[in-house]
């Protein structure tokens, strides 16, 4: 028994580092999958008329926000976390209708909840160069999120300027 004590504590402390790694990815998926829902949902509240719909002139569209947040899904996750090669490329940035930028974002949206649920959890403290310097991939998922959050609650703003509640918030 003594001499399976050593292999013991090797097994007993890779569960426990592995398990500590899949809370910090599993935790990150959850909160994407109910960040997608919720982006759906602001979705459906503007209507294809609205779609075009700038605060001010120097205020991207609804639309356009919606492409920005795409774009940056998918260049973060496919250039810097190996995610993949990107659904859509060519984002444009205005004209689309709205059938044609909810498909764009769910792709990406879609796109970004398969990158963190493929994550390589031994590459979460590689360091990749980004324009503010080098950051750790964990860095570069959590910038994703923090991205899509707050594009995401600009719309929220030009959803009542359209006289339209948002919905309640969903989280964690």
């Amino acid at each position: 028994m003594l001499k399976k004590l050593p292999l013991l504590f090797c097994f007993l402390t890779s569960i426990t580092s592995f398990s500590q790694k899949s809370a910090y990815l599993n935790e990150l998926s959850t909160k994407w999958k109910n960040g997608t829902e919720y982006t759906q949902k602001v979705m459906d509240l503007m209507p294809q008329k609205e779609y075009g719909f700038k605060p001010s002139k120097d205020e991207m569209s609804f639309e356009e926000q919606l492409m920005h947040i795409s774009k940056n899904i998918c260049w973060l996750s496919s250039k810097l976390l190996n995610g993949g090669i990107a659904p859509h490329t060519d984002f444009g940035i205005a004209g689309k209708s709205r059938k044609e930028a909810i498909k764009i974002i769910n792709d990406c949206l879609a796109f970004g909840q398969n990158t963190i649920d493929n994550f390589d959890e031994s590459k979460l403290d590689e360091l990749v160069e980004f324009n503010t310097g080098q950051k750790t991939k964990r860095q570069i998922l959590n910038l994703i999120h923090d991205h899509h959050t707050h594009h995401r609650g600009q719309l929220l703003v030009y959803l009542r300027l359209k006289g339209r509640t948002p919905p309640v918030y969903i989280g964690w």
